[in-house]
């Protein structure tokens, strides 16, 4: 998984293996998901300053994907207008 310039790539949490990289549109890395080789759970990190950090683990890496994360930050989907309130 490749970084643009300036940004360096944290290394993969020990003892797991990266499955799939979610990156913006922009190619920046945003978030993985990992497991351990028996692949009972699996682990999500965001990429924050440039260190993996874990958000969540299940069983299932499609729940993983279905309850966090954010095609807002991603860049694929556009940011929710704001509702304008009538008065």
């Amino acid at each position: 998984m490749k970084q643009p310039e300036g940004h360096t790539m944290p290394q993969t949490p020990k003892g797991e293996i990266a499955w799939v990289g979610y990156y913006s549109i922009d190619h920046e890395l945003k978030y993985i998901v990992t497991s351990k080789p028996a692949r009972d759970f699996y682990f999500l990190y965001e990429v924050i300053d440039d260190a993996f950090v874990k958000i969540a683990k299940d069983k299932s890496p499609a729940v993983l994907e279905e309850k966090y994360i954010d095609p807002v930050k991603l860049g694929i989907m556009p940011e929710p207008k704001k509702k304008r309130r009538k008065g």
